[in-house]
């Protein structure tokens, strides 16, 4: 936003939430039948928006879904101090009206087999996102109370949630991490958050309220063992660290010896980061550094098979994901009923220095 030259950025994010919580829902008009089926791996932001609008232009879509509810990251990895329960029940009911099916308990490659799934279906979008968290192969890492910061999220969530340790520990900066240590903090936990950058990656303001909150931050360190009394988590051994990004993204970490410290707990969420789950795919699907490789349109190295969100794209937000699903709806659709793709408009993007001064 250019404005944020001149005195501060326009705040989109609340003028849209404004729009969506004043606004009167009106219900899309759908298009005539097609005739074609489209199935969707995933029923996370890419998989229903995707949904949404190939129900809108007459397709027949069916969600497989393998946990016990759909939503994804919006139903299971957002709290809902940020998103709301209702507001995700109620827009995928909205989704479910305009005759979209979501069949949960349905994992692809054990309840229902991929081959059978490309035969059945007219198209396929595989929006099963990130899912699997990354772990900690250190010392100690089998000692009781270490969890992944989603599995806490989801649990927490769960009408058995039984609670939560008095000092907590979350490994990891990034806005996880921060939605981890702050629901914790909120549930009356002493929250220390351990992360090898200088400073947190989470959106900036995410950071700030975290402090405000009381969490504590230990930046530029690391978590080397994790120590135990009587087979539970009870310190954390830690070293400081000079941390560089890469050219390719990963991070270059260096101890600086003789800083090594320990860090009180009770528990232990790790939070670095997740990985799509592909062991149900065939292997005529391209995968590379652990993403689906994709032309522009979302098209995928096997027929008929379309990807988008994180396990194609990994750029890590809901709204990249939502612009994704709608995106490939257009391209699937055009597949199915044999339209040309229409050449992508580049766009002159204006930059300050360009404007008239005010």
């Amino acid at each position: 936003c250019n404005r944020q030259y001149y005195d501060d950025s326009v705040n989109i994010r609340l003028l849209e939430r404004l729009a969506a919580e004043k606004g009167k829902y009106q219900k899309p008009e759908i298009a005539e039948k097609t005739g074609k089926s489209v199935a969707i791996i995933g029923s996370g932001p890419s998989g229903l928006s995707s949904a949404y609008h190939l129900a809108k232009m007459g397709h027949k879509v069916t969600i497989f879904e393998k946990s016990d509810k759909p939503g994804g990251v919006l139903a299971n990895g957002i709290p809902h101090y940020r998103l709301p329960k209702k507001i995700i029940e109620d827009e995928i009911s909205r989704i479910k009206n305009m005759g979209v099916t979501i069949q949960t308990h349905c994992e692809i490659g054990k309840t229902l087999s991929f081959d059978k799934l490309y035969n059945s279906f007219s198209a396929i979008y595989l929006a099963i996102g990130f899912s699997k968290p990354y772990t900690l192969s250190i010392p100690g890492n089998n000692l009781q109370n270490i969890f992944s910061g989603q599995q806490f999220l989801e649990n927490v969530k769960r009408p058995n949630f039984s609670g939560i340790e008095k000092q907590v520990v979350v490994i990891g900066g990034g806005n996880a991490a921060v939605d981890t240590a702050r629901t914790a903090r909120r549930l009356g936990a002493e929250v220390t958050m351990i992360f090898p950058e200088k400073n947190m990656v989470s959106i900036s303001s995410e950071s700030i309220e975290a402090q405000e909150e009381g969490i504590n931050l230990i930046p530029s360190a690391i978590c080397t063992e994790f120590i135990g009394t009587n087979d539970k988590v009870s310190k954390c051994k830690c070293i400081l660290v000079s941390c560089q990004k890469q050219s390719d993204g990963s991070l270059d970490i260096q101890p600086v010896h003789g800083t090594e410290f320990f860090v009180s707990t009770d528990c232990v969420f790790i939070a670095i980061g997740q990985q799509g789950d592909m062991s149900f795919l065939p292997q005529t699907i391209k995968v590379e550094k652990k993403v689906i490789t994709t032309d522009q349109y979302y098209h995928t190295s096997l027929e008929k098979v379309f990807a988008g969100g994180d396990i194609a794209k990994n750029n890590g937000t809901v709204t990249h994901a939502i612009g994704d699903g709608r995106k490939a709806a257009r391209s699937i659709h055009n597949f199915l009923l044999h339209l040309e793709e229409p050449e992508k408009e580049v766009k002159e993007v204006v930059s300050y220095d360009k404007l008239r001064p005010l």
